[in-house]
């Protein structure tokens, strides 16, 4: 099965301009998403795909989340997963929500410079 443009882009940006300066700041990468673990509170940036996505067009989003263990188990009644990255957040909001205050999504195709977009994104 091929791999979508978008997830392609997502991958590219994860490992590059947002490894960049999400690295320093104490963040860990799990592919694509990235998390840190402050004192006890986890931070999560969560990239995600629409549902609505074809093969060489698409669009992404990125999610913040915060979350302690305690709070997650009460919240869904797991244990904290092992990998931070994918857990559903009990506090949550899109990037562009935070930012601007509006949904932000990204559009990409096969045209797409995965660089430009991701300095884009990490700006």
């Amino acid at each position: 099965m091929t791999t979508s443009v978008t997830r392609q882009v997502i991958a590219a940006i994860s490992k590059g301009p947002c490894a960049a300066i999400l690295r320093p700041a104490g963040f860990r990468r799990s592919s694509p998403h990235f998390w840190r673990d402050t004192g006890g509170i986890n931070h999560a940036i969560n990239f995600q795909a629409s549902q609505w996505n074809a093969g060489r067009s698409g669009q992404f989003t990125i999610n913040l989340g915060v979350s302690a263990p305690a709070l997650y188990q009460a919240f869904t009644g797991r244990t904290f997963p092992k990998n931070r990255g994918t857990a559903l957040w009990p506090i949550f909001m899109r990037l562009g929500q935070f930012i601007h205050g509006t949904d932000r999504w990204w559009e990409v195709n096969s045209a797409a410079d995965a660089h430009v977009v991701g300095e884009e994104v990490a700006a």
